[in-house]
């Protein structure tokens, strides 16, 4: 098997994964895997950036860019930045230009926080979770200066929410009492 080709290969779909790190601190950590196709040096790309926005009700804590093969954080192959919780990976000239930046897979790892007071009461409720919903994309800008926006697939963090079950005392005709648990 051979990875090279004559032609460029488009870039595939990012694919997302939203986890809870910790039910209790209420820890959400969202990964983005984006995989960079082999180049050859002629058609190295222009531009490729990694765009995460994150639900307002949660605080960004942290964000890393990580080689899946290696585990290693390259951050110095990107430029990070962070408006507001809308996290921003662009790949730098100099990473474009090398050939061993390419036929690999980045992973875009955004840990965050629920903020407190925050009302999730919006988002998706499920066996006594909230869904938090995440969703990214890439931009490549292709060798004619157009831009390509590849979306990923909407990943949900599930997030204990124990307000919403709710305890009922069953009183039966003879006297025996029964808890049922149902979700408010």
């Amino acid at each position: 098997y051979d990875v090279k080709s004559l032609v460029p290969i488009a870039f595939p779909d990012p694919s997302k994964i939203g986890t809870v790190e910790d039910q209790v601190t209420k820890k959400v950590n969202y990964k983005t895997y984006v995989s960079v196709p082999y180049r050859q040096i002629k058609n190295f790309e222009p531009q490729l950036i990694i765009e995460d926005p994150i639900i307002d009700e949660l605080s960004v804590q942290s964000f890393n860019i990580i080689d899946t093969l290696t585990g290693q954080n390259v951050n110095n192959l990107f430029t990070l930045s962070q408006q507001g919780n809308n996290i921003r990976a662009e790949a730098k000239d100099a990473s474009l230009k090398r050939a061993d930046f390419y036929n690999k897979m980045y992973m875009l790892e955004v840990v965050a926080t629920v903020k407190d007071g925050a009302d999730l009461s919006k988002y998706p409720y499920e066996n006594g979770y909230r869904l938090l919903p995440n969703t990214s994309q890439i931009i490549v800008t292709n060798s004619d200066a157009s831009d390509k926006i590849v979306k990923s697939n909407e990943a949900f963090a599930k997030l204990k929410d124990e307000r919403l079950e709710v305890k009922e005392e069953v009183f039966h005709l003879d006297g025996s009492v029964a808890d049922i648990a149902t979700s408010g």
